[in-house]
């Protein structure tokens, strides 16, 4: 049975340097091969397909990634700074509702403004209608959810370490990572406890 041919909206890693080792690293291309024919791609997740429903929460962490449609590939690839024919679009990280676990998401700027009009505390259901030209996306808040302040402190810990733009251009695998504690500088700080 033939593979099924390539998402137009599933970026094309690139790396930023070509002087910059990318050994060990997965590609986009490896997992996407290994994948099933959904929006997630192990911890990262994309705009949905024709029919599917995505429901996310935003994580305050935004960064811009550039988008350029290649012909040839026909998929758009990622850069660290604007190329010729590219566009800017939004990287976040974000809750997937479907499996409660945190995402590397990236969004078009104005769907992301659509997500703005209810404020970042919201839980969004994003459906895709159509396609090529006339593809649109349906972006509706299912109300305001509490994130919990930890996580919240681990995601901003995380970004700090992996960038996002890096996660997108790269392809690197990352992981949340547990924000370290603040040391006890002496023993009287306990006592504050």
């Amino acid at each position: 049975m033939p593979p099924d041919p390539p998402d137009p909206l599933m970026p094309v890693p690139t790396p930023l340097l070509a002087s910059i080792p990318q050994t060990g690293l997965q590609s986009f291309d490896d997992i996407s091969q290994s994948a099933s024919r959904s929006p997630v791609r192990s911890n990262v997740l994309f705009m949905p397909r024709l029919g599917q429903i995505v429901t996310i929460r935003f994580l305050e962490v935004h960064q811009y990634v550039y988008q350029k449609w290649e012909d040839t590939l026909k998929r758009y690839s990622n850069h660290a700074e604007q190329v010729d024919g590219s566009r800017k679009v939004v990287a976040s990280f974000v809750i997937d509702r479907g499996d409660s676990k945190v995402k590397a998401f990236i969004c078009p700027i104005p769907i992301f403004m659509q997500l703005g009009r209810h404020g970042s505390n919201h839980d969004f259901s994003l459906a895709r209608q159509g396609s090529g030209i006339s593809t649109t996306y349906n972006v509706s808040s299912s109300g305001e959810s509490i994130v919990d302040a930890d996580l919240l402190s681990n995601i901003k810990y995380t970004a700090s370490v992996t960038s996002l733009v890096d996660i997108f251009t790269k392809g690197i695998q990352w992981h949340v990572l547990d924000a370290p504690l603040d040391p006890i500088e002496s023993r009287f700080d306990i006592l504050d406890l």
